[in-house]
C-alpha cells in the first residue's frame, strides 16, 4: 500500500498471513494477480459501423462524439469495424440512451445497463502465458459470462464487463483461484 500523495515512498506490504512489512520493496511470495477491484454499476455503449470492411476514421468518428457531449469513455474493446465503451459510472441513464440515438445512423447502436467492470491487476502479470486463460476459466465456472474483455498495454491489468449483479460471485472466484 503506497500514499497516493507521495507513491515514490516506502509503502506497507499486507501479506495474507497477517504479517505487516514496513518496506514494501522487501521480498514476498510470487503471484501475478495481486489486486481485483470492481466498479458499477456502469453502462457499455456498443457501436458497429455499417458494412464489413474497414471504415476509414469511424474510431475517431466514435470518440470525437463522445467528447463532443461530454461522454467519458473509461474502457474500449474495439476491432476494425465495432467498439465497446464502458462509461463511466454515474453517466446518466437518459444521456446514455440520447446518445445512442444520436449515433443510430452511423451503424447498429446498443447500449447495456447495469453492468459492472471487474479487473485483474498485477506488475507480475506481463507475459505470463496462460493467464487470461486462467481469469475466463474462473469466471466460466462461477457461470459468469463475460461481455468483454479489455488488457492493457502493459500487460498489468486485465478487465471484464461481467453483469452487475454477478460481481459479488465473480471477485469470489477469482479470489479463490488466485488468492
Amino acid at each position: 500500500v503506497r500514499d497516493v500523495a507521495d507513491p515514490a515512498a516506502a509503502g506497507t506490504s499486507i501479506w495474507p498471513s497477517g504479517r505487516l512489512v514496513g518496506d514494501a520493496t522487501e521480498a514476498r511470495p510470487h503471484r501475478s494477480i495481486t489486486a481485483l477491484c470492481s466498479q458499477g454499476p456502469v453502462s457499455v455503449l456498443n457501436v458497429q459501423s455499417r458494412g464489413t470492411l474497414s471504415h476509414p476514421g469511424f474510431l475517431t468518428k466514435v470518440f470525437a462524439f463522445l467528447e463532443a457531449h461530454d461522454v467519458l469513455a473509461e474502457l474500449v474493446s474495439t476491432s476494425v469495424t465495432n467498439v465497446s465503451v464502458v462509461l463511466a459510472k454515474g453517466t446518466p441513464s437518459a444521456k446514455v440512451h440520447a446518445v445512442q440515438a444520436a449515433m443510430a445512423p452511423w451503424g447498429t447502436v446498443s447500449a447495456t445497463d447495469d453492468r459492472a467492470v471487474l479487473s485483474c491487476v498485477g506488475s507480475q502479470m506481463s507475459h505470463h502465458v496462460g493467464l487470461a486463460a486462467d481469469i475466463t476459466d474462473a469466471l466460466a465456472g462461477a457461470g459468469v459470462n463475460l461481455e468483454m474483455l479489455s488488457q492493457s498495454c502493459s500487460e498489468i491489468n486485465t478487465s471484464v464487463v461481467i453483469s452487475n449483479s454477478d460481481v459479488t460471485k465473480a471477485l469470489a472466484h477469482l479470489h479463490a483461484r488466485f488468492f
